[in-house]
């Protein structure tokens, strides 16, 4: 994302553990681009700022998972029951119970 200037994430509720020390490094290597980033939980690092923490800082409790299995990309493609158009995801009317996962990158609405 070389054209991104301004990523806002100081209204989401962070919860700081192995699953988000990706962003921390990518954040520290953007330096204002995302300000104010706080990590919400657990507790001993609520109201941190998540380029200040280090990698080894973010750890997950419960039996250790590989970085391949927690990091596994997602191709994301129109949902089948749906149609997709200039980044526009038309659902209707097809009885759908969830928002469809993997959804296109870019889209404006849905």
């Amino acid at each position: 994302m070389p054209k991104l200037r301004t990523l806002r994430l100081h209204s989401n509720s962070l919860h700081c553990d192995c699953h988000l020390a990706w962003l921390s490094d990518w954040l520290r290597a953007r330096r204002g681009l995302a300000p104010f980033t706080q990590c919400m939980s657990p507790a001993h690092m609520r109201g941190l700022n998540v380029p200040d923490v280090q990698k080894k800082d973010f750890v997950c409790n419960g039996p250790a998972q590989t970085e391949s299995r927690a990091c596994t990309p997602q191709v994301a493609v129109c949902p089948p029951s749906c149609t997709c158009n200039n980044n526009i995801v038309d659902c209707r009317r097809k009885g759908l119970t969830e928002i469809p996962a993997n959804l296109p990158e870019g889209i404006v609405e849905m």
